[in-house]
């Protein structure tokens, strides 16, 4: 079931990429804090703690929420917490995960891409290094005005999140 809700393949690569993240996660900052820092008001410098979740309870939920799209109520029920408190627990670890994971490398290497690139598109395309698409998700209408006017579209009068796919021409291989 961890690969249902969450994309892992198992419990162990879970656990060991909350325990990667741990460190920092233990002292982030949870956005009804940032939103006091923005508006120049008192800020309580204590890390993110939400009293009833684990830490890895909080990565789980916002799993569960990417992975399976579950309505934040639903995971309010699930968790036993309000739904205002899965909202921010959400937006927080989305910020978080971005500024974690927003560093690492987007693209391969050329020599990684012709290494692994099967025979055919080697023959046919074989300067290609990665292969773009993009796909629109629609998304539930956001509270905020500014995530509201980031995802509204017009021609559609519907919320969209438009993403940007990358695959790269590589031999399948098995896990």
């Amino acid at each position: 079931m961890i690969n249902f809700y969450t994309g892992f393949i198992n419990y162990a690569t879970l656990r060991s990429v909350f325990t990667a993240l741990q460190p920092t996660a233990t002292t982030m900052v949870r956005w009804s804090q940032m939103q006091r820092h923005v508006n120049k008001e008192n800020v309580n410098e204590n890390a993110f703690h939400c009293e009833t979740l684990l830490l890895i309870d909080q990565f789980f939920l916002f799993l569960c929420r990417v992975r399976q799209g579950l309505p934040e109520q639903d995971l309010a029920v699930r968790f036993n917490i309000s739904q205002s408190s899965v909202s921010r627990i959400l937006i927080t670890w989305a910020n978080y995960l971005y500024c974690m994971l927003g560093s690492l490398p987007l693209w391969s290497s050329r020599a990684a891409i012709d290494e692994s690139m099967p025979q055919s598109f080697k023959d046919t395309y074989p300067k290609t290094r990665v292969i773009l698409d993009c796909t629109e998700i629609r998304v539930q209408t956001p509270s905020s005005k500014v995530l509201n006017s980031e995802t509204y579209s017009s021609s559609k009068v519907i919320q969209f999140l438009n993403l940007w796919l990358e695959y790269l021409p590589m031999e399948p291989y098995l896990l």
